[in-house]
């Protein structure tokens, strides 16, 4: 293998050896598609992280470039023996634009796979990334210096356990946190659901019959009532 941009197939065979000799259940994953900008302060740590292809572009690329380096990628991995059955992308402009063209929306989050048309292609976005829309109720939040614009732990950190428990023993004593109870009930549902996604060992995945699931699936369920709830302009504390 060469240090050079783009894919290179000396990679793609290896996976294919790999393969071999895993078993069918193995051999699932998910298509991480992730764009960085360079910097001499930033240093990329190979040990904790395997790419599968790196290309070098000035400025953002465009929707059409990363449509097309999607579906080489995927047809790919799928000739090599894996089975790629998700694409998973942060919520970035250029991303979504990639859904666009893949025909997928809020209604449709799946469309059919390009390697194999008995099989869906899903599309993910980082859950991540939608956290940092919401506020942090500090200065460097609201106006954050371009280091700090995508710092999701300053999000994480909101939706804290230690956020919720201060709100609820300051309760009594302020009168700004008198009606904070669907707050503090919000932010302990979000942090319930954060907990279960961030997990990045294998003996702690995502599993159907896990209790992450389960959180995962009432959070849905919440999201749905909201929407009903607030369809119907009624206000409802779950």
């Amino acid at each position: 293998m060469f240090g050079q941009y783009g894919f290179q197939q000396a990679i793609f065979d290896l996976l294919a050896k790999k393969a071999d000799c895993m078993a069918p259940k193995e051999n699932l994953g998910i298509l991480l598609l992730d764009e960085i900008k360079l910097s001499e302060s930033v240093s990329f740590n190979k040990k904790t992280l395997k790419a599968l292809a790196v290309f070098l572009s000035k400025g953002c690329a465009s929707s059409t470039v990363l449509h097309k380096i999607v579906i080489e990628c995927v047809i790919l991995l799928e000739k090599s023996g894996f089975h790629i059955d998700n694409i998973a992308t942060d919520g970035a402009t250029w991303n979504r634009s990639i859904w666009t063209k893949f025909v997928i929306s809020s209604e449709n989050i799946s469309c059919e796979h390009i390697y194999d048309s008995s099989r869906r292609l899903w599309f993910l976005s980082d859950f991540g990334f939608n956290l940092k829309i919401c506020p942090g109720l500090s200065y460097d939040d609201i106006h954050p210096k371009p280091y700090q614009k995508i710092n999701v732990g300053r999000a994480y950190r909101f939706f804290g356990e230690k956020t919720a428990i201060t709100m609820e023993i300051y309760r009594e004593n302020n009168i700004d946190l008198i009606d904070c109870e669907p707050s503090v009930i919000l932010i302990s549902r979000i942090n319930s659901l954060i907990q279960a996604m961030d997990f990045r060992i294998p003996s702690n995945s995502l599993r159907k019959a896990s209790p992450e699931y389960k959180v995962i699936k009432d959070f849905i369920d919440y999201l749905d009532q909201w929407h009903d709830n607030a369809e119907k302009k009624t206000t409802v504390i779950f």
